[in-house]
């Protein structure tokens, strides 16, 4: 399902699930704000796992993981480089940690010392910009929602605006030029919302995706376009200066993500991705279509209505 044909009640759910189901657009977010793809990532966090007395949910919420036992590891890392000498630098490590991970190696729950959170908002491209959400309201809930993040203690915080564009067609590579020709005019439409979403003294950095759709799959797995940085996320300053409320709130908040995550399965591949179920607030794998409570999961109510 294309972003701009979703229902406007799932678009954002359905943008989030199709940046983290690419790789690439996940690193272009996630990466600048201090994470790899050795990472723990959930998605749509209801504030009752977190700290129950803020409401709401988180869009993305993410932190480290690392292995338990790390020789393990390096063991593995250089008998697959004597085993591929030829091989680019990468594949050696890549398939060392995907061999300690299958094998149980992942420390979980995971030690939660490094969280970031990001708030998502999409809008979408027809003929004109729709659900921009620039009016003063809409600009005063965005901002107070990165400083909610702000306020709990995670480390970093970021917005990211994603813009839908219809999906183009045709031979060869044409419809790759013209989805990424939509996806710059999209872009260059929304550029004075952009620079307006944020004070200028604001700590969270901001990421703009502009989706440029090609028939035949949806942007998690075809399209031009990837997620651009407008500002860079900076450490959290209450942190910095030992605001004691947001000390009590960041210990609190890695206590509440540390048992969440205790509560479901050790993942053996990474980055480990969940999502929240809308009906009971419980937190399941990225990638499963129904809750155990017969709830669908987030987004992909999208998909069966």
């Amino acid at each position: 399902m294309y972003l701009i044909d979703t229902e406007d009640q799932w678009r954002e759910s359905e943008a989030i699930r199709h940046l983290l189901g690419n790789p690439l657009h996940q690193e272009h977010v996630l990466g600048p704000m201090g994470l790899g793809t050795l990472s723990w990532i959930m998605m749509e966090v209801d504030n009752s796992l977190l700290l129950p007395s803020i409401v709401g949910e988180v869009d993305i919420l993410a932190g480290p993981l690392e292995f338990r036992a790390p020789e393990d590891f390096q063991e593995a890392l250089k008998r697959r480089k004597t085993e591929n000498p030829d091989s680019h630098p990468s594949w050696p490590e890549l398939f060392a940690a995907k061999e300690v991970s299958e094998a149980g190696g992942i420390l979980w729950p995971p030690r939660v010392s490094y969280v970031i959170g990001v708030e998502v908002k999409c809008a979408y491209f027809s003929d004109r910009l729709h659900s921009a959400k620039d009016s003063n309201s809409h600009v005063r809930r965005i901002r107070k929602q990165l400083d909610r993040l702000k306020s709990m203690g995670v480390d970093r915080m970021a917005l990211l605006d994603v813009i839908a564009n219809p999906p183009s067609q045709g031979l060869n590579s044409n419809p790759w030029f013209e989805a990424a020709s939509r996806a710059d005019h999209s872009l260059r439409a929304m550029k004075d919302i952009l620079q307006a979403r944020l004070p200028a003294e604001t700590p969270s950095g901001h990421f703009v995706w502009s989706a440029g759709a090609v028939v035949g799959g949806d942007e998690s797995v075809r399209g031009a376009g990837v997620p651009e940085m407008i500002r860079p996320p900076m450490v959290n300053p209450s942190l910095a200066a030992g605001d004691p409320q947001v000390l009590a709130s960041r210990e609190l908040l890695r206590g509440r993500i540390s048992r969440t995550l205790g509560s479901l399965p050790q993942p053996i591949y990474f980055p480990a991705m969940f999502v929240g179920c809308r009906a009971c607030k419980k937190m399941r794998a990225f990638h499963d279509p129904v809750c155990d409570c017969g709830g669908w999961l987030a987004s992909n109510e999208a998909a069966r209505s």
